[in-house]
């Protein structure tokens, strides 16, 4: 029995070298000290370059932002306040109201609208049936 427990200390140190020698590969082996975990994978950043040049291309087709302060309209541009006059892009701001944006370039007048075309249709229609025993009514 006294040669078991001599050999105890000897196990765990044993075991804790092999501990630190796993950890110390497994750390060698992952590139710059392991992954941030509050970034996404790998693969989900394949592509950077590709859509950085569609965002810098989206940037003139980005919907407008307008402000009403003290009852006049203003058009928010990275963070600038653009009023009726003021050059946006290369053309000057003609109107501004609650449905969109006009700019004035070279004798062109040009409407930016806020909202997306809604496109309406006919719901069909079913012959009206009376409901009977309703619990709601």
């Amino acid at each position: 029995m006294s040669a078991l427990r001599l050999l105890r200390p000897i196990h765990r140190t044993l075991a804790g070298v092999v501990l630190l020698a796993a950890g110390a590969a497994a750390q060698a082996a992952e590139p710059s000290g392991g992954r941030d975990p509050t970034l996404p994978p790998a693969q989900f950043n394949a592509a950077p370059a590709a859509a950085t040049a569609s965002s810098s291309a989206s940037d003139a087709e980005t919907t407008p932002i307008v402000m009403v302060s003290a009852g006049r309209h203003y058009l928010m541009d990275r963070g600038r306040r653009l009023g009726v006059g003021d050059l946006y892009g290369s053309a000057r701001i003609a109107r501004i109201d609650d449905n969109g944006v006009w700019l004035r370039e070279a004798d062109s007048l040009q409407h930016i609208p806020l909202h997306g075309t809604v496109a309406r249709k006919a719901v069909p229609t079913s012959p009206e049936r009376p409901i009977k025993n309703n619990p709601n009514r």
